[in-house]
């Protein structure tokens, strides 16, 4: 994934610049330019990687409330991410005692992933689970 990232990032850079005409017109200066913006882009797809790790181990660990404030953290580099709503709704539902917060992020990854227009089969499982923890009372506690 990092790697597509870059990909995608450095093609757009590349275009950006072809468009202005600066990469023929001045390659000796943008080169480093490009190698300077590639390494950002790098050292940035790391720590996601690393940020992305973290919340999965915190997880795992059964540590819950900081899983859920790593993914929230994420939320703010990629606030339309379906999964990390559905990821903390969860985490929240199932292991916190917050049912008013596991309800907003349920309704938000709901309706992220309605907006995909063609969920795959995993994605239609995720919402059919969500839409029936709606359903239930969710300011209720469990038995």
């Amino acid at each position: 994934m990092k790697h597509q990232l870059v990909t995608i990032l450095f093609l757009v850079l590349a275009s950006v610049l072809s468009a202005k005409g600066e990469v023929s017109a001045k390659k000796k200066v943008v080169e480093p330019v490009v190698a300077d913006t590639l390494a950002l882009l790098v050292q940035a797809g790391d720590s996601l990687m690393q940020q992305s790790n973290t919340f999965e181990a915190y997880y795992l660990m059964g540590q819950y409330a900081q899983a859920v404030e790593a993914w929230k953290q994420h939320l703010a580099y990629n606030p339309t991410s379906i999964a990390t709503h559905y990821n903390i709704a969860n985490a929240i539902y199932y292991y916190l005692p917050d049912r008013k917060q596991a309800k907003t992020y349920y309704e938000r990854f709901l309706e992220l992933a309605r907006k995909e227009p063609t969920p795959n089969a995993q994605l239609q499982e995720m919402m059919a689970k969500a839409e029936d923890i709606l359903h239930q009372d969710l300011s209720k506690k469990r038995k």
